[in-house]
């Protein structure tokens, strides 16, 4: 028996950090839509254990990986005495502010509950995944979400015409441990109300002139090719442009289909992955 699930990457259209909790923790406001860029989770039912099968250089092995701890933690809630073998298919760059490792967890939960029949609520899947990450609750849901506290208290907005992004990521590694930790605090917090407003108003413009996210600042700082990409976006004509997550992925927002492909075409063939994706409703 198996089941396989589809694992869309994400991105942030806005992200504000609020403050650092005594735990570690930031408590931030943040907006992701999902994309379609999918990995590929393929569960098959072991006798015992939990096994990770992904070629793919970078995602760790074993109980390093997301996906063994979502595997388990899911395991230990049920009781359940089955192993499961958790095949990777990657087609979302690893460490690139996309979401992948939590989209990658939160499909196994949602898959394991299939395969071995629970019958766990989406709110039950939720509370699980907190314990995971703090964007793995969101892709339980899918779709345009606002997300707040660590990221487990989500409300869904209603969805968009479909968006076209052109994404850049740059070949390099950036550690959300490392960015956080080197984050000052705003004593101004950036206001969400604007960028929902143009949510509610289905207003693309508008919602490109409200495009945020707090960890630039320091992901430029010690990245500085992020800056280079986010000018290459502009000049080439897109009308929003943004770092997603910790990076160092950035997205440009184009007017259409064609828009989109008329910047990938100018862009493509540099040091870095490229690709035009479109939002996708949860």
């Amino acid at each position: 028996m198996g089941v396989e699930v589809l694992a869309p990457a994400k991105v942030n259209l806005f992200l504000e950090v609020l403050s650092k909790r005594k735990n570690g923790y930031h408590e931030i406001e943040t907006i992701m839509q999902s994309i379609n860029l999918y990995d590929s989770i393929i569960l098959e039912e072991e006798d015992k254990g939990i096994k990770i099968d992904c070629k793919v250089q970078g995602v760790p092995s074993g109980k390093r990986n997301l996906v063994y701890h979502a595997a388990n933690l899911l395991s230990d809630f049920c009781s359940i005495d089955k192993g499961v073998v958790i095949k990777i298919e990657k087609k979302i760059p690893v460490a690139a502010g996309l979401g992948g490792g939590s989209s990658d967890a939160a499909s196994v939960l949602i898959g394991l509950n299939n395969l071995w029949k629970l019958r766990l609520s989406n709110d039950t899947l939720i509370e699980l995944g907190t314990q995971l990450g703090a964007d793995v609750p969101f892709f339980i849901n899918k779709g345009l979400i606002m997300a707040s506290g660590i990221g487990q208290d989500l409300t869904s907005l209603p969805s968009l015409p479909k968006i076209y992004f052109i994404l850049i990521t740059p070949h390099l590694s950036i550690s959300t441990g490392f960015i956080y930790r080197n984050l000052e605090l705003a004593k101004r917090r950036r206001e969400i109300e604007p960028i929902l407003e143009a949510i509610y108003e289905k207003d693309l413009e508008k919602l490109c002139l409200h495009l945020y996210n707090a960890l630039e600042k320091v992901v430029i700082k010690y990245y500085p090719i992020v800056n280079w990409v986010k000018d290459n976006l502009r000049k080439e004509g897109a009308m929003g442009v943004l770092m997603s997550g910790s990076g160092p992925t950035v997205f440009g927002i184009a007017k259409d289909k064609e828009h989109a492909y008329s910047i990938y075409n100018r862009l493509k063939g540099g040091d870095y992955f490229i690709q035009v994706v479109e939002s996708i409703n949860g």
